[in-house]
């Protein structure tokens, strides 16, 4: 499922409804300093969330965050062409605004698909631009 301009607001509605097991495994990918993850920890306190991004800074800034703000979130710096999860490992992955940043749109999107189990959710929350006519 492909999401278009949706806020924090609306993202964190759409996730927390949907039919998850009741500790769901849940990956965001791309995750910056993970403010979406720190909002469904609190909404979702069994859900086992994992954030994962290249950026060591915004790992570090969401690390801090989410310490402060009491969340159980695992940030891990990793390369989403390459994560070391089993196959079948998330209930539900999801990104946010990430595919523009990204070198190897195909190779990603596998790898997502491979982590996630085979009745998970995979969303992908991305801005569109308005054409002007």
């Amino acid at each position: 499922m492909i999401v278009s301009e949706q806020d924090l607001v609306e993202q964190v509605k759409i996730l927390s409804e949907l039919r998850l097991p009741e500790r769901a495994r849940v990956l965001e990918a791309g995750c910056g300093t993970g403010p979406l993850l720190r909002e469904l920890a609190r909404q979702r306190p069994m859900w086992r969330l994992t954030g994962v991004d290249l950026s060591c800074g915004s790992l570090s800034l969401g690390c801090m965050a989410a310490a402060a703000e009491r969340c159980g979130i695992d940030f891990l710096q990793l390369d989403l062409r390459k994560l070391p999860f089993a196959d079948g490992s998330f209930d539900l992955v999801y990104t946010r605004d990430v595919l523009d940043h990204l070198e190897d749109r195909e190779a990603t999107l596998a790898e997502l698909e491979r982590v996630l189990h085979p009745d998970g959710v995979l969303i992908l929350f991305e801005r569109t631009t308005k054409s002007s006519t």
